[in-house]
């Protein structure tokens, strides 16, 4: 019963897209960067295209959020290795180079995938925030991204007792603060059948993105994760189905080709 929005193909090389497997790829030089200034993928790049369009779609599913729109977006997963990380941090990527004000939180407070992917190290992050030494907009980093920037708030400090420190009253805040000040806000969380973190998140979104791995995914893990993300009462919007790998065979749409023949 939840559509799948988006089907990323498998990535045999970094020219479109970043954080595959914690590697920051840019350009196909496959070497770790501390910025994503060389992320300018042509346009028609079916795996970039993929996440463009996941936006677009997300601008109308989100229309019938408490808030009216899609700002406040969680990715999370059924387990490890379904490319959670990798599809919150490229989609994020993708709305920054779009214009979009956006910022990426890694609430992955035990793991701190994305502040690794992008090179940021763990802190001062989230965890730094919400036990109250640091306010959020002093923790936000900015990543060049092209001729953009992206907002990263990283994982924080690692905490002997991360649930306790979540059930808090400053998560709301938190939230609340982000949405103020960024258009879009993107928030990467732990796999839901491992932790319980992403359920407290996904309770307070505007739109939830479950992301799974093409003939990776056990099914009734899925079954279990979405079970989870209704009884909290959290809006999940789609699957986002990860390394596809016969989406790969349509390579670069013709447009060009299209518009010759169009003209004749």
């Amino acid at each position: 019963g939840v559509p799948v929005l988006a089907m990323i193909p498998s990535v045999k090389n970094g020219k479109a897209v970043i954080g595959r497997e914690r590697k920051l790829l840019a350009n196909g030089a496959g070497e770790r960067r501390g910025s994503l200034a060389d992320y300018t993928p042509a346009g028609g790049d079916p795996t970039v295209e993929a996440f463009r369009s996941l936006g677009a779609d997300l601008s109308f599913l989100g229309q019938g959020s408490p808030s009216g729109e899609a700002r406040l977006i969680v990715f999370t997963s059924p387990w490890r290795g379904e490319g959670k990380t990798f599809s919150a941090v490229n989609f994020a990527a993708t709305r920054a180079l779009q214009g979009i004000r956006t910022l990426l939180i890694d609430a992955d407070l035990r793991a701190g995938s994305a502040s690794s992917t992008l090179g940021l190290g763990r802190g001062p992050g989230l965890t730094d925030v919400l036990s109250g030494q640091a306010r959020l907009l002093d923790v936000v980093r900015m990543v060049k991204v092209g001729d953009h920037r992206l907002a990263v708030a990283p994982a924080g400090a690692l905490q002997a007792d991360v649930g306790k420190l979540l059930l808090a009253e400053g998560l709301t805040e938190v939230l609340a603060t982000a949405t103020e000040h960024f258009e879009q806000v993107v928030i990467d969380t732990p796999p839901l059948n491992i932790v319980s973190d992403a359920a407290l998140f996904a309770a307070r979104a505007d739109v939830v993105l479950v992301v799974v791995r093409a003939g990776h995914t056990d099914r009734e893990a899925l079954d279990t994760t979405l079970g989870r993300l209704a009884r909290v009462g959290a809006r999940t919007v789609g699957i986002v189905l990860n390394d596809v790998k016969s989406a790969a065979t349509y390579g670069v749409y013709p447009y060009g080709a299209l518009e010759t023949e169009a003209a004749s």
